[in-house]
């Protein structure tokens, strides 16, 4: 058995792989390869990339937004319908992955994130609100609590 059939056997329906990371052609193409023998063809594969995650804003440069691109293109050929970039913020670097990435672009609102206008002026197709919006109600729980407790 071949390294490429080891690894398919690992994909069965109902008993999902979960892999991360992925940063090649290769791997983009068996993820999703194993997503749709797990899902079907009718299941919306947004697929990610953390690059912005981990890096400082102010790293957020034409250079990361390349890797971003080839990753994005790599989605696309393996037959992702989204990608999604989290994080990332500077309007002309969006711009870039969105014209670049023949998939629709989404993106994630954050404190200090673009507008909602400036997003879609830009092309990002989806605003993903993360986990924000219940931090903030948690923040004004708590808030609440302490004043209530005294």
């Amino acid at each position: 058995m071949s390294r490429f059939e080891e690894f398919a056997a690992l994909h069965v329906q109902g008993n999902p792989v979960m892999l991360y990371n992925v940063w090649d052609v290769g791997s983009a193409l068996a993820v999703i390869a194993a997503a749709r023998r797990s899902v079907g063809e009718a299941f919306f594969i947004n697929a990610r990339t953390d690059l912005f995650l981990k890096a400082k804003p102010e790293d957020h440069d034409d250079a990361l937004v390349d890797q971003a691109i080839e990753r994005g293109k790599a989605f696309a050929g393996a037959g992702a319908n989204g990608f999604f970039v989290p994080r990332l913020g500077d309007l002309r670097l969006v711009e870039r992955v969105v014209k670049a990435v023949p998939l629709p672009v989404n993106a994630i609102a954050y404190p200090g994130a673009p507008s909602k206008a400036e997003w879609a002026s830009a092309g990002i197709a989806r605003i993903s609100h993360g986990p924000f919006p219940h931090k903030a109600l948690m923040a004004q729980l708590t808030e609440a609590a302490k004043a209530a407790i005294g």
